[in-house]
């Protein structure tokens, strides 16, 4: 079940060709060990005309990890494009522990980028 403070909403404009969805699953507890774990995603889709090489998705997501004065959060962006001859996939990873105190911290971090030929699509 969810509230309005978590929503899941998703909208489409067929006339600019875009469209989005959010699903944010707020935070729950997992009461056998302490933990407390919020999720939220954030997708975009695009596309111009008829145009196959033009559509884009972009998903953004954050999951964040907390028990008693341990806290943590990952973050990911994943775009997924194409050319007449290559989906392109970029995507980025953050990881953070996260501390009130002495500013937040980032503890890894990565970025890249895979090419897949469309063999016939």
């Amino acid at each position: 079940m969810r509230d309005a403070a978590h929503p899941r909403k998703s909208g489409v404009d067929h006339r600019q060709g875009q469209g989005q969805h959010l699903d944010d699953q707020g935070s729950f507890r997992i009461d056998e060990t302490g933990t407390v774990i919020r999720r939220r995603t954030q997708e975009w889709f695009s596309f111009g005309g008829n145009d196959p090489n033009s559509v884009r998705g972009e998903t953004q997501t954050v999951r964040r990890y907390e028990r008693d004065d341990w806290r943590t959060e990952v973050r990911t962006r994943t775009i997924l494009t194409s050319t007449p001859e290559e989906f392109v996939i970029n995507a980025e990873l953050d990881a953070f522990e996260l501390d009130d105190d002495h500013g937040d911290r980032r503890v890894h971090s990565q970025s890249w980028q895979r090419r897949t030929p469309r063999d016939l699509v």
